[in-house]
């Protein structure tokens, strides 16, 4: 973990995952090997040939469910394996 002033890095060798507080919402982001565009994805940037980065909103607790966390595991797993 690699708090910073205004988000909190996890990392894996690399970040995976980004999450920034915010006054109305968690904006977290995260890379994976395909792209989304789901929601609750908001946006999705290609940043290299086989990778996407990943921006979603959190606005309460109920918004982790079982396909964000899906999703989180993948994105730890394409940084720690590389």
């Amino acid at each position: 973990m690699n708090p910073v002033r205004s988000v909190i890095q996890l990392k894996a060798g690399a970040t995976f995952l980004s999450i920034k507080p915010r006054k109305n919402h968690v904006e977290l982001e995260f890379q994976l090997g395909r792209r989304i565009d789901e929601f609750p994805i908001h946006q999705a940037v290609k940043i290299s040939g086989k990778r996407f980065l990943h921006f979603l909103y959190l606005q309460d607790p109920e918004d982790i469910d079982e396909i964000l966390i899906t999703w989180l595991h993948e994105s730890y797993h394409l940084i720690s394996d590389t």
